[in-house]
């Protein structure tokens, strides 16, 4: 099961979209390109976690899609800093024993300070709890931020459009620019 994210500066302009397995990832800084780390410095940024719990393959295509709509900086074309058009990714990942053990050797003789090792222990529970209060503020954010969306043809009202789709087996991705108008609207969906 994945989810995916979207970063966005406080005035609201998305910046960088991902997918991960783990929920923390959303929030962290860690194995992020330079050009996020300038907006991030710059402007700070909002976690907005658009699916959870949806095939990782599923995921991968609507981070392709959404990359392709907001289009990339580094291409002109948006204002996304993300540098690939996704789906890439290191999930899952098998790592070789020759690769295993040259990791290994190059970490050995390598002593840590005593010192060292209790920042080191209080910055990864610091990441821990502040990853927990953002997923847990961002869920309370999620949650107002839904349009309803009713179907004219059963009149049934679904409290987003994502329930709209699991419901009807309807493509999120598909459905959203049929709503919003960018593709002609041949379902008997309409946000309320």
């Amino acid at each position: 099961m994945a989810i995916v994210y979207l970063h966005s500066k406080p005035d609201g302009e998305i910046f960088y979209v991902g997918i991960s397995k783990d929920i923390y990832r959303p929030y962290s800084f860690r194995n992020r390109n330079k050009y996020w780390h300038n907006v991030v410095n710059k402007y700070g940024y909002i976690v907005n976690i658009l699916f959870k719990d949806i095939e990782y393959s599923e995921a991968i295509e609507i981070e392709k899609y959404l990359i392709f709509y907001y289009g990339r900086k580094c291409l002109n074309t948006g204002t996304l800093v993300n540098i690939t058009d996704g789906g890439e990714g290191v999930v899952g990942m098998k790592r070789t024993e020759e690769t295993k053990l040259k990791m290994s050797l190059t970490r050995k003789g390598e002593i840590w300070s005593e010192q060292r090792r209790i920042n080191h222990n209080l910055a990864c529970k610091t990441r821990v709890l502040s990853a927990q209060t953002r997923l847990n503020m961002s869920k309370n954010n999620a949650k107002t931020k839904s349009k309803k969306v009713i179907n004219t043809e059963t009149n049934i009202i679904y409290s987003s459009l994502v329930d709209a789709c699991k419901d009807l087996g309807l493509k999120y991705t598909t459905t959203r620019a049929k709503l919003s108008g960018q593709n002609q609207n041949n379902t008997n969906l309409k946000y309320i």
